[in-house]
């Protein structure tokens, strides 16, 4: 437990400028030895992680979806949304803007394809996804 939080300690301080990513790869390398490999991209992984966030915190579009989206899980019986009026909706915010629509699908507890056969849950989403079914706002 005491290295989960050095290691987190470290992993705040290089996403915060305070440490640079030379020196946080040192402290991995000290906290895990050789194992510690995968975690010296999470510096990089948290880092645009944060960006993204900040970049959708300041686009006018992402937050006018994301007030659509609220909206209409509001308004909707069980808040559930019809992904074709959905996309309609998002389609009409984004007009003009040469903006592409994505949905993504989360389905916890659900099993992932199996492997080259294209089954299970996730199959099912992404059939779904082609299709154009799907909740949220941004189905397409």
């Amino acid at each position: 437990e005491e290295g989960y939080a050095a290691f987190l300690s470290l992993l705040y301080a290089v996403v915060g400028g305070a440490l640079d990513a030379g020196r946080f790869e040192d402290g991995v390398r000290q906290l895990a030895g050789n194992a510690a490999f995968p975690l010296h991209t999470l510096d990089k992984l948290a880092a645009a992680l944060l960006r993204q966030a900040q970049h959708l915190g300041a686009d006018p579009a992402a937050r006018r979806l994301l007030d659509l989206y609220r909206y209409e899980r509001r308004a909707a019986p069980g808040g559930r949304v019809c992904p074709a009026a959905a996309h309609a909706r998002a389609a009409f915010l984004l007009r003009g803007r040469g903006e592409e629509l994505y949905r993504l699908q989360y389905h916890p507890g659900t099993a992932p394809p199996a492997e080259g056969r294209g089954e299970g849950a996730g199959a099912t989403a992404a059939a779904a996804a082609a299709a154009g079914g799907g909740e949220g706002p941004a189905a397409g």
